[in-house]
């Protein structure tokens, strides 16, 4: 059982009251940190630790010290200004492991320490393209980041020349209220001209527990001085000497407005913060020279009123009832149905998960007019080695094993009217582009029928068909493939990407082969690797070596716009049906039906060409195209060895008994089934109830 509307909320809840009851007080902070009440013991610690002392290392090219990022002694290098002038310490210190600056290590010494977040934790980080980022993204999945594009809309991703980037302007950011455990602002707000207002948004994201650190250029004065401000019309107006920070977005850097002083903890209190502290540091050992400050607030009041605990408490009341009347029923019904009766009824038995990832499904493809918009990097892999050894067969791609085919089948029923459904046809684009083919070819004798459980999808294929001239070739019916009963009997039957969505795969797969004539054809181009789109325990030991190559800016998944210092295998069937049950389908499909074809290809390569991280690849570098060569040549043979099996395959098959046309003699179906229970594998075979549950 899975309710996250209650379980999730209490249990965030209960987390944040514990980290509330049991939090540092600015009075217990450990060594090397320091609360200082006021500007005159900020001075006074600062001068104890001899911080006017150190010029002696300003010529030091490196330093030794302990990195608390790295857990190591490392040398930290010294950028040395080139004009002899005083070293600035907070922006050096750089970790050649973590590549992390003295005020990024510290601040993460500061958070770890204080904060104490939690791996599920909701934290909002102000930058993005930083190593900062990149280190807090490989350690907490639900990071959220952000940059600042005034002329972009707030909330969504800018494209930049590394990656998508959220954009958020903090003075009004588009988070729900409550909905963040952590606010990370590094450097930032000097700014951000109206300040005030971003203090109040961080108060208001946060959940009742939650924390803000801030970092700023510090005054060392109760006063914040004010550099520059800016008028209701926007116009700047410069009270000294203008102040230019580095800026990742721009060459001419981004304007500081203020050096802070004292008085900000006063104004982090009228924004609602509870409790409000000034941290001081300093230490040779971890390589914190210069005077190093943080701000960090608190937030303390309750964030979810009674009454709303009160209606989550009623509404899994109810949801808990149901929940234990269908799991009996699902035992009964277990013991006395067939299977697909069994999965017939889990389909209604567990409604709210399924309804759950159908509504996320629905989601994800309502606005989606290019399902298949794959990186260059892709296209190189797929020109250089699929479509010279598919052209063997008649063609050279995917798209044209469809068309391929279809037309050899119809070539030999000239006179005979050809019905051809898709299921899971989505927008139609690859159904209208068949059909102009086989037009082209003089074929006209032949009705497409595309079946979607996406009613946009359907109305921009019914459009697509209409401006190519082909409405009166086409029908288009909303169906989910769960329980889809075919209007009729077809000569053909494809399934292109679709099948790894579908839960109910033994139901659909009878009524396949109920519905699909005696000669008739089924053809297939899908998934068949692990459920979820994830790699198997000895895929990932084959993956791993390959992985250290790839240098850091490529290892940013682009799908959830994080960093993967280590590859994530991430389960893609979490919130919709992606995947659901991807490794069962050759297995199912060997019980069901004779193969007449078989082309299974591709495992490891998957990781590097698809679009998480593809679109990080230059198809044009001489490095990345010896690379994937590489992890291409390794696939080959692990799966024709057997050590790994393939995760992607096109297929025709048939109701009757038939000779399989191999694209190499040791790829037989049979060879690339693999099955969970290998050892090492830890998880459930992947049975529907387990796959809708989350279990498997």
């Amino acid at each position: 059982m899975n309710n996250p509307s209650y379980i999730g909320t209490l249990k965030r809840s209960y987390r944040n009251w514990q980290r509330k009851r049991n939090r540092v007080l600015a009075t217990e902070l450990p060594a090397p940190f320091f609360h200082a009440k006021d500007i005159n013991a900020v001075n006074e610690y600062f001068s104890a630790c001899g911080v006017d002392n150190n010029s002696h290392l300003d010529s030091l090219p490196s330093l030794s010290g302990q990195c608390y990022i790295c857990d190591e002694t490392v040398n930290f290098k010294v950028d040395l200004p080139v004009d002899g002038s005083p070293v600035n310490w907070r922006e050096t210190l750089v970790c050649p492991k973590c590549g992390l600056i003295n005020r990024w290590r510290s601040c993460l010494h500061v958070f770890d320490v204080l904060l104490k977040p939690a791996t599920d934790d909701r934290i909002y980080l102000t930058e993005t393209l930083s190593p900062v980022y990149q280190n807090l993204a490989a350690r907490y999945p639900f990071l959220s980041a952000s940059e600042y594009f005034p002329d972009k809309p707030f909330g969504q991703l800018v494209k930049t020349d590394s990656m998508p980037v959220r954009n958020e302007d903090v003075t009004k950011l588009t988070f729900e209220d409550s909905s963040l455990e952590a606010v990370l602002c590094f450097d930032v707000l000097e700014h951000v001209p109206d300040y005030r207002s971003a203090l109040k948004e961080f108060y208001r994201v946060l959940n009742s527990g939650g924390q803000l650190l801030i970092s700023v250029p510090f005054s060392f004065t109760t006063q914040t001085r004010v550099r520059a401000r800016q008028d209701a019309a926007g116009h700047i107006e410069h009270l000294c000497e203008p102040c230019y920070h580095g800026d990742p977005l721009s060459d001419q850097g981004v304007l500081s407005y203020y050096d802070f002083g004292m008085e900000l903890l006063g104004e982090l209190r009228e924004a609602g913060f509870q409790e409000c502290f000034l941290v001081c540091y300093y230490s040779e050992h971890w390589a914190y020279l210069n005077e190093n400050v943080v701000f960090v607030a608190r937030k303390l009041k309750s964030s979810v009123n009674s009454r709303r605990i009160a209606e989550l408490i009623w509404q899994n009341s109810i949801y808990l009832a149901r929940y234990s009347v269908n799991r009996f029923a699902s035992w009964i019904i277990a013991t006395t149905r067939s299977a697909n009766q069994r999965v017939s009824f889990l389909l209604n038995s567990h409604s709210f998960e399924y309804n759950k990832k159908m509504q996320s499904e629905k989601s994800f493809f309502k606005e989606c007019t290019e399902v298949h918009n794959l990186p260059d990097i892709f296209h190189y892999w797929s020109n250089k080695f699929l479509a010279p050894d598919m052209c063997r067969f008649g063609f050279s791609n995917p798209e044209e094993f469809f068309a391929h085919n279809i037309k050899c089948f119809m070539a030999e029923r000239i006179h005979q009217k050809i019905h051809i459904v898709s299921i899971g046809s989505g927008n139609s684009d690859l159904e209208v582009k068949i059909s102009q083919k086989l037009v082209q070819w003089g074929f006209e004798n032949f009705v497409f029928e595309c079946v979607d459980i996406n009613k946009n999808m359907l109305k921009r294929g019914s459009k697509a068909a209409n401006d190519a001239g082909l409405a009166d070739s086409f029908l288009f019916s909303q169906g989910d493939f769960n329980n889809w009963r075919p209007a009729g009997q077809y000569e053909i039957i494809m399934a292109n990407q679709s099948l790894h969505h579908v839960l109910n795969l033994e139901d659909l797969f009878d009524s396949i082969k109920k519905s699909l004539q005696p000669e008739g054809l089924f053809l297939v181009s899908d998934m068949i690797g692990r459920n979820g789109h994830m790699r198997w325990p000895e895929a990932i030991e084959e993956l791993r070596p390959f992985w250290n190559e790839l240098p850091k800016n490529y290892r940013h998944n682009r799908l959830l716009n994080r960093y993967e210092e280590q590859y994530i295998n991430h389960d893609c069937s979490t919130h919709g049906f992606e995947g659901i049950r991807a490794q069962d389908i050759l297995p199912l499909l060997t019980e069901h039906f004779s193969f007449k074809f078989f082309y299974p290809f591709g495992n490891l390569i998957f990781v590097f060409i698809d679009r998480p991280f593809g679109h990080s690849f230059n198809a044009n570098a001489q490095w990345d195209k010896d690379f994937i060569d590489r992890v291409h040549a390794r696939d080959e043979a692990c799966m024709i060895s057997g050590e790994l099996k393939p995760t992607s395959m096109l297929a025709v098959l048939t109701c009757n008994e038939s000779e399989t046309v191999l694209r190499h003699p040791a790829l037989t179906p049979q060879h690339c089934l693999r099955s969970p229970d290998l050892p090492g594998s830890n998880v459930p075979a992947g049975t529907p109830e387990q796959r809708l549950t989350g279990k498997g």
